[in-house]
């Protein structure tokens, strides 16, 4: 698995010249945020009850 820096590196850093620090910094929060919401809704998905079932502290559905 490649590492955080190296994903940056690829995704974000490497694709563009950036006109300023602030265009690059709203690029990288974008990118993570994007990142983290894409494997949270992935691993909802994956949960053997499927993401369309919600579960209760008591077991009912």
């Amino acid at each position: 698995m490649e590492s955080f820096l190296s994903l940056l590196q690829k995704n974000v850093l490497d694709r563009l010249v950036w006109a300023t620090r602030e265009e690059l910094r709203i690029a990288i929060v974008t990118w993570g945020h994007d990142s983290a919401t894409h494997k949270i809704a992935f691993s909802l998905r994956c949960r053997p009850w499927g993401s369309s079932t919600v579960h209760t502290a008591d077991g009912s559905t």
